[in-house]
């Protein structure tokens, strides 16, 4: 394999590295906004709002330990 072929494959390694990178931050993101949405409305009703804390504090640390691999 040539200099070139090297740069060239270490070069589109970086970018799909890239890419999964930064799709991975934004799936996050939008999974993350949508969980909170949902757990402020629960977290509205009194009955259920310690649970959905709870349920809200387990769900972001699972969520960063997942997104975070």
């Amino acid at each position: 394999m040539s200099p070139t072929d090297k740069r060239r494959l270490q070069g589109l390694r970086a970018m799909i590295q890239d890419v999964v990178e930064h799709g991975s931050t934004a799936v996050e993101r939008v999974h993350r906004t949508t969980a909170d949405r949902t757990f402020a409305v629960l977290e509205a009703i009194p009955p259920v709002a310690g649970v959905a804390k709870v349920a809200r504090d387990v769900h972001g640390a699972v969520l960063t330990g997942v997104y975070g691999s």
